[in-house]
């Protein structure tokens, strides 16, 4: 995916929602799992979010 222009940390935090028991995760699940700050989660999910 980074070749594609998607961050690493967007198309981490999309891999551990796909991956996720549940298929939904708080931002402070996210964080903890990827082992990064809220901020950092809340900039990828944006992004996430931004693509068509």
């Amino acid at each position: 995916m980074a070749a594609s222009g998607v961050p690493q940390l967007a198309a981490r935090v999309l891999a551990q929602l796909l991956i996720s028991e549940r298929g939904v995760m708080t931002a402070a699940e996210l964080a903890e799992a990827r082992q990064v700050g809220q901020p950092s989660i809340s900039a990828a999910l944006r992004f996430l979010a931004q693509i068509d």
